[in-house]
């Protein structure tokens, strides 16, 4: 349920257009930081008719990326995502997620992640984007870090898809 996750819809949300690019018609995500502050949005384009498909408006003090932690259930697992959409898609499922807006892994965001004490910290970027996954596990930035390798984004898959590929990290116990 987008609502409940604070997703809006805008027609005119924000002064930023350019010949290529127009806010019209973009949903708006908000970022939030580990607290659940709000620190910016992220306009989508969900129609993939707009360059950017994403347009990130977020504090400029805030390094961060964004949070969606499962606020029904103690979460021993957290999730590691590139898009805000694949992260709500996981809170919804009962697994607290954080969004890298990309796939770059900053030392702040590491920082970050590490500070939650998470038993077990799953990496899951796009299929595209498996290397650098690997990369991010190996490396051993990460406290607790593994490697999920997606069979296509978390968003795209369908209810039964994503009840067999995360079941196991779906937290069970009442926060």
């Amino acid at each position: 349920n987008l609502r409940a996750n604070s997703v809006r819809w805008t027609e005119h949300f924000s002064p930023i257009a350019t010949p290529d690019s127009s806010p019209l018609g973009r949903i708006a995500i908000p970022i939030f930081d580990e607290l659940f502050g709000l620190q910016g949005y992220d306009l989508k384009d969900l129609y993939k008719t707009q360059t950017p498909k994403s347009l990130i408006m977020k504090n400029p003090d805030y390094h961060g990326s964004a949070w969606y932690p499962c606020s029904t259930f103690n979460s021993p697992t957290l999730i590691v995502v590139e898009d805000l959409l694949s992260a709500i898609a996981l809170r919804e499922f009962g697994i607290d997620s954080t969004a890298l807006l990309g796939t770059h892994l900053s030392d702040a965001v590491v920082e970050q992640i590490n500070d939650q004490d998470y038993k077990r910290v799953v990496v899951a970027l796009d299929q595209d984007a498996t290397a650098k996954a690997t990369t991010l596990v190996v490396s051993g930035a990460l406290n607790n870090a593994h490697l999920m390798i997606l069979p296509k984004d978390i968003k795209n898959m369908t209810l039964q898809e994503r009840v067999a590929l995360l079941e196991p990290y779906r937290a069970t116990t009442p926060a």
